[in-house]
């Protein structure tokens, strides 16, 4: 069964979600993506099986891509591209240092590419 918290930070806000279904999580995702903005950076934190790539999927769905959208665990990142607009699908789970030049947050998505 699906159930977790997550939080979910962008350069205006912090907010946490007690998400007790995937329909929950998915209702959220899809209500979130017509506020994200060029050049808006999201992270989402939560436990495994929080909820983190089924929001991501959610958001990116709403957005208008149609193909399989999946976690970026192995690949570190996946690229959506939605005719000008381009999201990244990042997780820098496994990247803790600062050596590494990422960001510790994990699962952000980053859009960019659209004039709103």
């Amino acid at each position: 069964m699906h159930h977790g918290v997550l939080i979910v930070h962008s350069p205006d806000v912090t907010a946490v979600f007690e998400l007790p279904t995937e329909a929950a999580t998915q209702h959220l995702g899809e209500t979130l993506a017509p506020l994200l903005e060029s050049g808006m950076v999201i992270y989402l934190e939560g436990d495994l099986g929080a909820g983190k790539t089924t929001l991501s999927r959610a958001m990116i769905r709403a957005l208008g891509h149609s193909g399989p959208v999946k976690s970026p665990t192995y690949s570190l990142v996946e690229v959506y591209v939605i005719s000008s607009l381009y999201l990244y699908h990042f997780d820098f789970y496994r990247f803790e240092s600062p050596e590494s030049g990422v960001s510790s947050k994990p699962w952000p998505i980053h859009r960019k590419g659209r004039h709103v």
